[in-house]
This record gives structure tokens, C-alpha cells and sequence, in this order.
């Protein structure tokens, strides 16, 4: 439960807000029909926070619009809708625009989409107070001025002024709750709001809703596919698959003792920031073209028999407002009772039972598995490491280890990320199809983690060390493939003098098939970071080298040698090319012959276990997880020196992450090549980095081993980000909290947190600190030896 229920708003506790029962939908296009919602049903009370969890696809996002009366054109819809005793289904053009301005409000995923341009963020809400609230203009701009304040936006008379282009993601996200709360509505929607956030922004984000339900009673249901964070503000938790509730109670008892296969199928893909095992899921969400008669799992599910193929199960009771959909429910729990802690204790105890989420072990036991795990894939692998070409080739690859899966029981492009299952409803309705799918599927794979039995090949999740990295190809000893050294970025402006310093006297180091990991808040610099390796942007001063060549001075072919990986897959690849030519662009600009383009574009798609029916496909005929699959085959396809991720899986996911980041650590463990791996995503990061390098405002504050510095972390800066990092099984306070937002803090002289940092002092503000060495990392604080003291004071 989250933490602060003691203070929680009570009144008329015993309403029902928002009571949704027998809701389905179905769309009409032309030659088919979509059933998007199948007798969804659930409640949310005032003051309480609901979570609604699910892959893409599932119908979160129609829930969403049906509450607020805004389905697609074509859709039918049954049931009830029910908001403080009306039906929204039934609501005349009146009625809803009263509705969504006073009843319910929606906070999207992207707020600068959702704000217009062309106008004042401050005009957007004024106008929305004086239409809904009847206010005169004045009167609405002091409210505006209180709303900004209210979700702690500094200086609300000068924000007020300011155009969406201007604010930080957090900040824009903000004003989006301001208008959602300004005409204060029953109910707040949030859907994926804290998605492509950094872990500081999605803590403050997320606390303003708990905040908005706590304090003034509003009802709030919280969309999105971060299970950690669920689990830390939502009350209750409501589980959608292929349209369909299977699952719905009380967060601590649903994310923590699932009992139904897919809500503990989505557990395990969820990596997280202590290390442990994440297993993907196989297969993907159906297209319902009716309503089920079935169990829709079941094609996926490792339990399902004969009467899961047959018939539909009914919802049935497990205890006081806990109830699931399925003949077979496993009760075993995942986690022990959720534990409050700060962000220096020890992890949260994990239940006895056999059948647990993560080994969870003290942070040096992390760290000495992680490299025992490494130590032992260096010893098995080293062969692989002196020979990079034969690594790198696709039929080795699949080879070693049995290809993780057998191909023969594997539909290429859709065992991860079912692109097949969502194209063929009939093929999914098929009995046949179902128990080809549930061959493909192990019961490791969904439920124990463990290796498959003698002679079958383990899932892929499961070959992964406990600590959640891959077993690594060592390092080609010697040969650097990247150096930067003390690297500045400064951006002029147009405009008189000055300019924005994006990176300050960066320096690092990668050699072959290591993996280094880079996190920071948004606008710490990391893509920026990204941008100077790659070329795409200069330094202002000092020196950028791959592969022993400087990037000012690197000719076409050789610029082939670095490639990326774009955070937004289907936005990176060209809306006019096929997938075949999007793949072999790097050897056209390499100069290699049609013939050996077309033999090493199917290699590259089948090392990403893709058919070669999907070349001729454009973009948006693709899925996010096929399209992110196309975008490392790309960057794979020319046998490169480097490759950069920047934010590869923020826009996926939780279950098709897990796919995508399986592929990853493939390509990482590759010797060939070393890679650099951008993100906000502490525990995706933890999964495949050998080294760490945390940036704070273009500056490298900390570096060193991935284990030593998510362990033992040094600089103040890091032990908050990693204190705000959301935890299943644990509801944290985090040790080290900073005083102001990022883009409050100013351009700081001396020690670059000192604006944030609770304990700066007048040394911190005067001298610029650098990177000193403690154990086997370095961090830019001259108080790390006092800082436990300090945090124990605090």
C-alpha cells in the first residue's frame, strides 16, 4: 500500500465514483470488426487511486475514452458507464461536454502533443477556467497562478507566459494535470503519464496524483505499464488482456501474490535496479474479432488445459475484493508483504517460496554474482571474443545455446512480438493454433525462471545470471573502440552572447565488447552525449575518437562503423522505405554489392528472429517491438565498431520490452563491438552494462563498475536517483532527496548539484569538484566519506 494512508481523504468513502459494469465495444471498419472491450467491469471510489495494467493492445486506452464519451467513430458500445449515477453511454452532446470539463479529466502521455503550440500554456488554462468555471479573466489568472503552485511549479506568474516548446517534460507534464484539476472533476485519468520520464520526474509526477486523491478526494485511475510504480500509489489494481479483465484487487495482493499466469507473466518481464532474472513472454496480444469464448491466455499460458481452450472462465472471488478470471490460479506469491524502506536499506525479503520473482540477495552478493556470471561466460566464450566475425555471425549466434528456442517451434516474427497473433484472430480461435502456441511456450519462460528440462532449449529470460546482466564475451583486450577526451558541447545563441553548456570536459573510455551504461535526469545530456559520438553535433573543445579515428575526420564508409539505435522505432526508420531497404542502408552507404546486401540483410533479420516475409513491409505496417527489432538489425547488418541505444525500449511496453532487451543483450554480449547504452532506466541498465558512467548537467559525476556504483553508490546525485527508482516489493522513501527540479537549478558554480543538494555547504559552492577515486569507482564529491553520517542524520 502506499505509504502516507494515514492522511488520506475519507469522506463519502462508501460512494462509488465511477462504476463500470458489463462494458463492451466493438468497432466497425470495413470487412471487419474489432472487439475491443468484452465485459469490462470496475469501480473507483473517491480518494482512491486505481491502477489499469496490461500490454498495448489490451484496451486501456478504450477504457480510458469510454469514460469520458470519446470512442472512435464506428464503435458500439453495451453495459455501463456509470458516473455519479449517470450512464456517460448514454449521455447527450450537453451532457458530456459538462461531463469532461467537470466530471472527468484526462491527463495524456505526451503533454506538449496534447498542448497547442501556438498558444501560452497560461492562456490553454485561463481560457478552460473562464469556459468551465465561469470565472471573469482576472479571477481565472490568480486561480492558474494557484494551480501551477498547487503541483509545485516555482514562479507561476513567469511560467504562465511560457509556450509548451520551452518547459521540461516534467514541467509540461505539470501544467497537463493543472488543467486537468483546474475545473476541479471527480476523476483524474492518467494515461501513461509518466511515460519517457526519468525516475525523479516519474516520482513527483506520480506523487501528485496520490496527492490529488489523498488531499481532495478525487478518485484517480493511473494507466500504464510500469508495474513498480503501480504498486507504489495504486490502491487497487485492475489487469486487462485482449479486452478482457482477468485480474483485479488490492495492489499489495495482486503485484505481489499474482494469481493469475499473465498478471505474473507481466511481473517477470519487469526489470529491476537490484538485478534479477526477467523472462519475456512469448507470443502477443490477439486481435479479438468477438467476443471470447475462451480463455484468450491460453495460447500463451504454460496451465492451460482442454476447458481453457474450450470455455470461458468465469470471475470468481479470492478473498475481500480480489477476484480473477481463470480455471487454474496459482497462489504461490512472488513477493513477502511490501516494505517500507529508505533507499540505503537492505532489499525487501522475498517469500520462501520456490516460486519468486528475484533472488534477492545483499547488495556485495549482487555484485559477486554478477561477476562470477561474467568471470564464467568469459571462460566459455573466449574463443567467441578472438574471433568477432564468427560472433557476429547469425548462425553461430543461434547456435550457441541452442538458439534459446527451437526454430521449428518458433513463428519468426511472431514469437516475441506477435505479429502474427494479432493479424489472424482465426488462427488464434483455432485449436491447432493454440497448442502450437503453448509448444512454443515453456513453463520456465512464465513461471519458474529456471532452465528447461533436459534436452529442450531455455527461455530467453531465463539464460540470463541472476543479476540480470548476460553472461559477457570479454573484452577484445587492447583494442578501444571509443575514446572521448575532456569532450565540451556548447550550443551558441542566435542572439547576442552566451549559450547553452551542454556537456563539460567529458572523458571516457569503451573498448570491444564492453557494454557502458549512461543515466542522468533529462537534460543532463546523455542524448547530447550520444549526438558528439556519433558525430551529428562537434565539440566545442576536446576529442572524439572511434575506432582509433576521429570523428571530424571519419569519410562516409567509415562513419558506417558507429550506428544507433533510436528510442521512437517506427519514427527512426524512413515511412517511405521497406524494411529490407531500411536494413541495408549501411552497406549502400558502405559500398557493398546487391548480392552480398541481400545475403547479409537476411542474416541480420534472422539473427533478430524475424521472417523474411517482413522486407517488404513499410513502418506502419510493423509492431513497436518489430519495428524497434528493425532498427538493431540495421545497426547490426554492417559489423560496426560501436553501437549506440539511445533509450531503446522507454516507448514500448513492459512485455515487449522484455522481448526487446533479450535482443539487446545478445547484441551487447557480442565481442565484436562495443556499446554504449542510453538510459533513464536504472534497472534496464543495471541488466547489461559491464561500466557506469552518471552524467548531472553535462558533467560526469560518478563512474565505475555497474555493481559497485548501484550497490555502493558515492556521489549524493546518484544515491537519488537510485532512491527514486521504483521497486516491486518495496514502498521506498528515498535517502537523498533534491531540493529542486532540474531545470530550477541553474547554471551552478563549484560543484555542479550544489543548487539541489541537501548538503552543499559554502566549500560545495565555490570549488568545482572532480572525479576522485573511492574503491573501484570515482565520484566528483569531496564529502563521500561523511555522506553516511549526513544521510543517517537527516
Amino acid at each position: 500500500m502506499p505509504s502516507g494512508t494515514s492522511t488520506r481523504f475519507t469522506r463519502e468513502q462508501a460512494v462509488t465514483m465511477l462504476d463500470i459494469q458489463d462494458l463492451s465495444v466493438v468497432i466497425h471498419r470495413p470487412g471487419r470488426q474489432v472487439a475491443a472491450l468484452s465485459n469490462v467491469s470496475f469501480t473507483v471510489a473517491p480518494g482512491e487511486v486505481v491502477g489499469l495494467v496490461g500490454e498495448s493492445g489490451g484496451g486501456k486506452s478504450m477504457v480510458a475514452r469510454a469514460i469520458v464519451g470519446m470512442l472512435p467513430p464506428g464503435s458500439r458500445a453495451t453495459g455501463r458507464v456509470g458516473f455519479d449515477g449517470a450512464d456517460v453511454l448514454r449521455m447527450d452532446a450537453a451532457d458530456l461536454a459538462a461531463h469532461r470539463g467537470r466530471g472527468a479529466a484526462i491527463c495524456f502521455q505526451n503533454p506538449r502533443g496534447a498542448l497547442s503550440p501556438t498558444r501560452t500554456v497560461g492562456r490553454q488554462l485561463i481560457d478552460r477556467l473562464v469556459t468551465h468555471q465561469d470565472m471573469t479573466g482576472d479571477r481565472a489568472r490568480e486561480s492558474a497562478k494557484e494551480l501551477f503552485e498547487s503541483v509545485g511549479i516555482r514562479n507561476p506568474a513567469r511560467r504562465l507566459e511560457a509556450y509548451p516548446h520551452e518547459l521540461s517534460g516534467g514541467m509540461a507534464q505539470r501544467v497537463m494535470i493543472s488543467l486537468a484539476t483546474g475545473c476541479a472533476p471527480g476523476l483524474l485519468i492518467a494515461d501513461e503519464p509518466t511515460t519517457g520520464l526519468d525516475v525523479t520526474l516519474t516520482r513527483e509526477i506520480l506523487r501528485q496524483f496520490r496527492h490529488a486523491a489523498d488531499t481532495d478526494g478525487r478518485g484517480v485511475l493511473l494507466i500504464s505499464h510500469d508495474l513498480a510504480s503501480i504498486a507504489e500509489v495504486c490502491d487497487r489494481v485492475v489487469v486487462l488482456y485482449a479486452g478482457t479483465v482477468v485480474e483485479t484487487g488490492p495492489a499489495a495482493k495482486v503485484l505481489h501474490e499474482p494469481a493469475h499466469p499473465y498478471t505474473r507473466a507481466l511481473l517477470r518481464s519487469v526489470p529491476d535496479v537490484r538485478g534479477g532474472r526477467v523472462v519475456a513472454t512469448a507470443g502477443g496480444m490477439p486481435l479479438m474479432t468477438s467476443a471470447p469464448h475462451d480463455c484468450p491466455f491460453a495460447p500463451r499460458c504454460t496451465h492451460a488445459t482442454g476447458d481453457c481452450r474450450t470455455s470461458r472462465p468465469e470471475t470468481t472471488p479470492l478473498a475481500d475484493g480480489w477476484s480473477l478470471a481463470c480455471f487454474h490460479p496459482q497462489q504461490a506469491p512472488l513477493f513477502a508483504a511490501p516494505t517500507a524502506s529508505s533507499s540505503d536499506a537492505a532489499p525487501a525479503a522475498i517469500s520462501p517460496s520456490g516460486d519468486h520473482l528475484y533472488a534477492e540477495k545483499s547488495g556485495i552478493e549482487v555484485a559477486e554474482e554478477g561477476r562470477a556470471a561474467r568471470e564464467r561466460g568469459a571462460a566459455s566464450k573466449a574463443s567467441a571474443a578472438r574471433e568477432p566475425s564468427a560472433a557476429r555471425e547469425p548462425s553461430a549466434a543461434r547456435e550457441e545455446g541452442a538458439a534459446r528456442e527451437p526454430s521449428a517451434a518458433r513463428e519468426p516474427s511472431a514469437a516475441r512480438d506477435g505479429g502474427a497473433a494479432r493479424e489472424s484472430n482465426a488462427a488464434r480461435e483455432s485449436g491447432a493454433a493454440r497448442e502450437v502456441g503453448a509448444a512454443r511456450e515453456s513453463s520456465a519462460a512464465l513461471e519458474s525462471g529456471a532452465a528447461r528440462e533436459s534436452g529442450a532449449a531455455p527461455e530467453a529470460g531465463a539464460a540470463r545470471s541472476e543479476t540480470g546482466a548476460a553472461d559477457r564475451v570479454p573484452a577484445d583486450t587492447g583494442r578501444v573502440v571509443l575514446r572521448v577526451e575532456d569532450a565540451h558541447v556548447v550550443y551558441r545563441s542566435r542572439f547576442g552572447s552566451g549559450g547553452h553548456h551542454a556537456l563539460r570536459g567529458v572523458s571516457l573510455e569503451l573498448k570491444a565488447g564492453e557494454t557502458l551504461g549512461v543515466v542522468g535526469e533529462s537534460g543532463c545530456g546523455k542524448s547530447t552525449l550520444a549526438k558528439l559520438i556519433m558525430g551529428l553535433v562537434e565539440p566545442s573543445a576536446g576529442s572524439v575518437e572511434v575506432a582509433g579515428k576521429s570523428v571530424k575526420k571519419r569519410s562516409r564508409v567509415e562513419r558506417t562503423r558507429a550506428q544507433m539505435v533510436f528510442q521512437d522505432p517506427i519514427g527512426s526508420l524512413s515511412p517511405r522505405r521497406t524494411v529490407g531497404d531500411s536494413i541495408a542502408e549501411p552497406l549502400r552507404a558502405a559500398k557493398v554489392s546487391t548480392a552480398e546486401r541481400a545475403q547479409k540483410t537476411e542474416a541480420a533479420l534472422t539473427r533478430m528472429e524475424l521472417d523474411s516475409s517482413i522486407l517488404s513491409r513499410l513502418p506502419h505496417e510493423l509492431s513497436g517491438g518489430q519495428a524497434q527489432r528493425i532498427g538493431i538489425a540495421r545497426a547490426l547488418v554492417g559489423q560496426p565498431d560501436l553501437i549506440v541505444f539511445d533509450e531503446p525500449t522507454s516507448a514500448l511496453d513492459v512485455t515487449v520490452q522484455a522481448q526487446i532487451l533479450d535482443v539487446i543483450a545478445d547484441v551487447a554480449a557480442d565481442a565484436g563491438h562495443g556499446s554504449v547504452f542510453i538510459s533513464h532506466d536504472l534497472a534496464t541498465v543495471r541488466g547489461f552494462a559491464d561500466r557506469v558512467v552518471v552524467l548531472y548537467l553535462g558533467r560526469v559525476v560518478e563512474e565505475g563498475p555497474v555493481d559497485e556504483v548501484f550497490d555502493r553508490p558515492r556521489h549524493p546525485y546518484t544515491r537519488a536517483l537510485l532512491g527514486s527508482a521504483p521497486r516491486l516489493g518495496e514502498t521506498r522513501t528515498p535517502a537523498v532527496q533534491l531540493v529542486k527540479d532540474l531545470d530550477e537549478a541553474g547554471a551552478a558554480t563549484g560543484c555542479a548539484l550544489a543548487a539541489r543538494c541537501p548538503f552543499v555547504t559554502d566549500t560545495c559552492r565555490s570549488q568545482e569538484q572532480t572525479l576522485q577515486s573511492y574503491g573501484e569507482s570515482r565520484a566528483a564529491c569531496w564529502r563521500v566519506p561523511e555522506l553516511p553520517a549526513l544521510i543517517e542524520k537527516s
